[in-house]
């Protein structure tokens, strides 16, 4: 007589939410409200480039996704600490950092070169008058890009 054996079935995999800390679960929740509260104050132009890091003690953390975003909240820090103190007593400060843009940047396409009007004339006679043979051959294929032919 045969025996069997007997496969055991794998145990389920835990959730992700039950391998993260509760306290780092709170605190993105924490700075998505606020992120939230922040973009429904800003003009709607600016919301969508700036993102609430923290609230960590007296300080309002914010991200912008660019020089010219953080610029414009810097602008508007002090309206920013009288519109979030009301609602979070102790804040007196905001900490402006820029960081990459979120998502996937469209990658601009490499422009092509285009020498100056006057370059074609003065590659050709700098071809025509330099010694050394590989420099005027250089030379004049860099000519004849410029729309210069011999």
């Amino acid at each position: 007589m045969r025996t069997h054996a007997v496969k055991s079935v794998p145990p389920r995999p835990k959730p992700v939410r039950s391998l993260l800390d509760p306290a780092l679960v709170e605190r993105a929740r924490r700075a998505d409200g606020l992120t939230r509260e922040l973009r429904a104050w800003l003009p709607p132009v600016l919301g969508p480039h700036v993102w609430v890091s923290g609230c960590e003690g007296d300080t309002l953390s914010l991200l912008a996704d660019g020089a010219a975003w953080a610029s414009q909240l810097r602008y508007m820090q002090t309206e920013l600490v009288k519109q979030f103190r009301d609602r979070h007593p102790g804040l007196r400060r905001v900490q402006i950092r820029v960081v990459a843009p979120r998502g996937r940047q469209a990658e601009r396409p490499p422009q092509p070169y285009r020498l100056p009007a006057g370059a074609g004339p003065s590659l050709d006679a700098a071809a025509r008058t330099v010694s050394d043979p590989v420099l005027a051959r250089a030379l004049a294929r860099l000519a004849g890009k410029a729309g210069i032919k011999r």
